[in-house]
């Protein structure tokens, strides 16, 4: 494994503590309203997964496309498997190192008025750093390259698994979710598209204090 500089090392630390706070979760739903399904072991939907738990790590390999999509509201209604991540978009600040978190527009089916990471559902059989390259573009407008050397996936092999139930909601997580981290220029301008009302930079350490 790469050794990795100190400001991804923290990135993977925070993002680890993150993941405990799964309702700042930010997917793109609107811009793509299919969604490919999966299973895992054989096991498809929240039923199946009876037994695994939220934020349990799974192996990649093991993740295997069902050749078919589903609208988005489906899947999370049905609670059927799939895939997606968080990507943390870092800058250096005045007094640090600072993570964007964007506020989800009112407007939005999902989790409207949340804070939450760049997110993004994957394409049907898309690979991880297709995903988060194309959430980059889609929505902070980075003209970015699937090889970019600077977008790091800090699980490689692996994702987690978000498995959630929302009691105020008719809704149900199932993904596999991968964590990725991207460092821009200070000054690098950002182009947010229509699902984003806001968008704040905090210190690592304060990402704890939003759930």
């Amino acid at each position: 494994m790469a050794r990795l500089n100190r400001s991804t090392r923290a990135a993977a630390a925070f993002l680890t503590c993150l993941l405990v706070f799964v309702r700042l979760w930010h997917t793109s739903d609107e811009h793509h309203p299919d969604v490919a399904i999966y299973s895992y072991d054989g096991r498809n939907n929240w039923v199946d997964f009876e037994g695994m738990h939220n934020l349990d790590q799974l192996d990649d390999a093991r993740i295997v496309s069902r050749k078919t999509t589903v609208p988005i509201s489906t899947a999370h209604a049905e609670g059927l498997f799939h895939r997606g991540l968080w990507l943390a978009v870092a800058r250096r600040g005045a007094h640090g190192d600072e993570i964007l978190l964007l506020h989800r527009s009112m407007k939005m089916k999902t989790c409207p008025g949340a804070w939450g990471l760049v997110g993004e559902h994957s394409n049907p059989e898309e690979p991880w750093r297709t995903t988060a390259a194309r959430a980059l573009r889609e929505e902070l407008g980075l003209s970015i390259d699937d090889d970019d050397p600077g977008l790091i996936n800090l699980a490689p092999g692996t994702s987690y698994l978000v498995k959630v139930a929302y009691d105020d909601v008719a809704r149900r997580d199932l993904q596999a979710t991968a964590l990725f981290f991207y460092r821009i220029p200070s000054d690098a301008p950002l182009q947010f598209d229509d699902e984003a009302a806001g968008s704040r930079w905090v210190a690592p350490r304060e990402l704890k204090k939003l759930e």
